[in-house]
C-alpha cells in the first residue's frame, strides 16, 4: 500500500515538475531584460540590432516578435502580427495549467482509495495507514507548489513581454512617423 502511495505521489510531483519546466522554458531571454536593454527612446536601427543579436543567441521565438514589429508596413500590422506572437506565448505559458491541481487530488485520492479496500478487506493497523497519507499529503504539497512556481514564473514573463512589446512598437513606429516608412 505504501508504494503504491509512493508512486502516486511521485507521478504527481513529476507531473507538476513538467509543467513547471515547460514554463520555464516558454523563452530563451528574459523579456523585462530586453526592454530594459532597448530602453525607453529606441530607434528602428537598434531594434534592427537587437533583434539580429536575439536571434544569433538562439532565442527564436523573441527574434521572430522583433522581427515582425520591423518588418510591418504600418501601426495597424504591427499590432496585429504582435498579438499573434502574443497568442503564441500564451498558449505555451497556460499549458497544462490545471496539472498542478489534478496531480495534487490524485496524489491523495489514489493513496486513499487503496487505503479504504485494505480497510475493507481485514483490521489495518494506524501504522501502515500513516505512511501512504503522508506520502500522499507531501505528493500534494509539491505538486501546489511546482504549480505555483510555474504561475509566479509565468506572471512574470508576461509582464516582461508587455513591456517589451510596447516598447518595441513604439521604436519602429518612432522610425515610421520620422519618415523612415514613407515613399
Amino acid at each position: 500500500m505504501w508504494l503504491f502511495a509512493i508512486a502516486a505521489a511521485s507521478c504527481a510531483v513529476a507531473a507538476s515538475a513538467l509543467r513547471l519546466y515547460r514554463v520555464r522554458t516558454a523563452l530563451h531571454v528574459s523579456p523585462a531584460e530586453l526592454a530594459r536593454t532597448l530602453g525607453r527612446n529606441a530607434d528602428a536601427d537598434r531594434l534592427g540590432r537587437m533583434a539580429a543579436e536575439v536571434r544569433a543567441s538562439g532565442a527564436v521565438w523573441e527574434a521572430d516578435l522583433l522581427d515582425d514589429i520591423l518588418a510591418a508596413t504600418s501601426g495597424a500590422a504591427r499590432v496585429a502580427l504582435a498579438n499573434e506572437h502574443l497568442d503564441d506565448l500564451a498558449a505555451r505559458l497556460d499549458w497544462g495549467r490545471g496539472i498542478p491541481i489534478a496531480a495534487a487530488r490524485l496524489s491523495i485520492a489514489a493513496p486513499l482509495c487503496a487505503v479504504f479496500f485494505a480497510l475493507a478487506r481485514e483490521k489495518v493497523a494506524w501504522s501502515a495507514i500513516l505512511l501512504p497519507l503522508a506520502c500522499s499529503g507531501v505528493g500534494a504539497v509539491a505538486s501546489l507548489w511546482a504549480g505555483h512556481q510555474a504561475e509566479k514564473i509565468a506572471a512574470g514573463l508576461r509582464e516582461g513581454v508587455d513591456l517589451l512589446v510596447a516598447r518595441a512598437l513604439r521604436a519602429a513606429s518612432s522610425d515610421a512617423s520620422s519618415g523612415g516608412d514613407s515613399q
